[in-house]
């Protein structure tokens, strides 16, 4: 992958951003790595007062095509979403030798704070958008692809000799529901869907990292988001009941937006890419973060999903936290 400062040396001489070269220092935050696939970073400029960032993304070798296709592919089928009114960043430079794609950034306008709701139901809307969409020669993503991302963290945290019971209990229940899991028609999907990846601006709704999209079950982006919902509540040390309403507008700004009977999604798939969700951010936050004691609680949280038995095609979905909530529309 490109080093900083060579990134930092492109980004001074590059014609496509030559508001940031005018005597100004450059400014760089990581807002995400994930060590030897991407890097992303946010830029901005110490000389700029217009508050402009970019943010330049920094992907392995010969994922930058393919991230580039799936941003392209996307992109004008949602802005036909009038109705939702949907944009992604716009693409502001591509640079193939450095496997760097830079966009423009977004500015954050803050929704009204008596509608705490908001975000949560744009968020069910814009994934059933996504959803909807023509996904030919994207990759596929599947439950087995699901189990193989989770077992890698699992794996880690064993070596490491950091893996609790209730972890391992919660990936031999993995194993044996993957087993069971019939297939399914396909759809688009994020992969990587949760309440950062919307930003809400004067445009409207933008969603971000479509880098990571493919082909598979839409329970995989619905047990995700669901799961880090979760996990912001047991973070903040809150009960179930707080994630419960924000699971409800989610799901219900879902269903408004997706109908017909191949868009009511299965509880029990829902349910399996929930507790994965759920068992992968425990370890990631218990490892990297020191949030060992929120991870316990987590991984507890998920253990009393287990007994839940959910109706598959639609209903209501009760696990003991009653955080599953698909309701088919009449």
């Amino acid at each position: 992958m490109t080093s900083p400062a060579a990134l930092r040396r492109r980004m001074e001489n590059s014609p496509e951003l030559s508001w940031m070269a005018n005597g100004g220092v450059l400014r760089r935050r990581c807002l995400s790595y994930r060590p030897r696939r991407r890097c992303t970073l946010a830029v901005s400029s110490s000389s700029d007062s217009a508050e402009r960032f970019v943010v330049a993304k920094v992907l392995r070798s010969g994922n930058l095509e393919r991230a580039l296709t799936a941003h392209r592919r996307l992109e004008p089928q949602l802005r036909r979403r009038r109705d939702l009114r949907i944009t992604t960043p716009a693409v502001v430079a591509i640079w193939p030798d450095a496997h760097t794609v830079v966009f423009e950034g977004l500015l954050q306008r803050p929704a009204p704070s008596s509608r705490s709701d908001t975000t949560a139901q744009a968020a069910g809307r814009i994934l059933a958008a996504i959803h909807a969409s023509e996904g030919s020669g994207l990759p596929a993503f599947t439950s087995e692809d699901e189990l193989y991302a989770t077992w890698r963290w699992v794996e880690l945290a064993r070596q490491l000799d950091r893996l609790p019971p209730a972890a391992m209990k919660l990936w031999i229940w993995l194993q044996t529901a993957r087993a069971r899991m019939a297939p399914r028609r396909a759809c688009v999907i994020h992969r990587d869907y949760y309440d950062e990846q919307i930003v809400q601006t004067s445009n409207g709704w933008a969603v971000v990292d479509l880098d990571t999209l493919a082909v598979g079950d839409p329970e995989q982006d619905i047990g995700n988001y669901i799961g880090h919902t979760i996990w912001t509540a047991t973070l903040a040390g809150k009960g179930a009941g707080s994630a419960q309403l924000w699971c409800e507008c989610f799901t219900e700004g879902y269903a408004d937006a997706r109908r017909g009977a191949d868009a009511v999604p299965d509880a029990r798939r829902v349910r399996f890419y929930l507790v994965s969700s759920l068992l992968r951010l425990g370890i990631i936050h218990g490892l990297r973060t020191g949030a060992e004691d929120s991870a316990a609680r987590l991984h507890e949280r998920a253990l009393s999903m287990l007994d839940a038995a959910p109706r598959s095609g639609g209903g209501r979905a009760r696990g003991a936290d009653d955080t599953i909530v698909l309701r088919r529309k009449p």
